[in-house]
This record gives structure tokens, sequence and C-alpha cells, in this order.
């Protein structure tokens, strides 16, 4: 093993790759679908770190509304008990479907953008195949 290797070596052949894909020629529509597959990518982290939720305020005042509420919704589930079941299996069933369609989403775009950077081309239709 030579004792001049270093790590940073490593860096001047990485950034020439970026500079070729991104940069020469400059290409605005592989920017725009580069983009596009990372969106893809990153979908499912976006509605896994809550960035999605709801921003719900805190007043004390709405405290006591709150609690109203919540005495009558427990009254209506015990008297629904059935209904609130079957609604909450399908809403279930409902969500675990929505994750596995953005999970292939996210994997299917990641090998479609790792494919466009390798190859030096922005594609989605052939990687996507």
């Amino acid at each position: 093993m030579n004792a001049t290797n270093s790590p940073v070596d490593a860096i001047a052949p990485a950034v020439e790759h970026v500079r070729r894909v991104l940069f020469r020629p400059f290409d605005l529509g592989k920017w725009f679908t580069l983009g596009f597959l990372t969106f893809l990518n990153v979908l499912p982290e976006v509605f896994n770190e809550g960035r999605a939720g709801f921003n719900l305020s805190s007043r004390r005042e709405r405290w006591s509304d709150g609690a109203r509420m919540a005495n009558r919704l427990a009254q209506w589930v015990s008297e629904n008990v059935a209904l609130v079941s079957v609604i909450g299996f399908v809403a279930i069933l409902v969500f675990l479907v929505v994750v596995v369609i953005f999970l292939w989403l996210s994997s299917r775009a990641t090998f479609c953008y790792l494919d466009s950077i390798v190859r030096n081309r922005a594609e989605v239709v052939r990687p996507w195949r």
C-alpha cells in the first residue's frame, strides 16, 4: 500500500464527476429531472418527521371545550364500538397501503436517481422499467 494515498485524493475525482454531470453542459431539464427524483426519494421522510402535520394551538381557554368534547366523544365511542372498530380497521389498512406506496415510489426513485448520476443522463422512464 502506498503511503501517499489519502482520503483527500478521492475528493478531486468526485468533484470533477459532479461538475461533469451537473454543469458540462448545463441542462435545466436534467436539473428538474434530478430534483423530481429527489422529491420522490425524500417523500416518506417528510411525512415521517411530521413536517406535513397539523399546527394545533394550545390556548388555555380551549381546554374546557376540549374536555367537554372528549367526554362526548368517549360516550359516543362506547355506544358505537362496532362502528369504531370497523372504521379503525379500514383507516389502518388505508394508512398501510399509502405507506407501502410511498416506500415503493421512494425506492424506485432512488434507483432512478443513482442511475441518472452514474450514467450522466437524467431519465425517469428507462431506469423505472
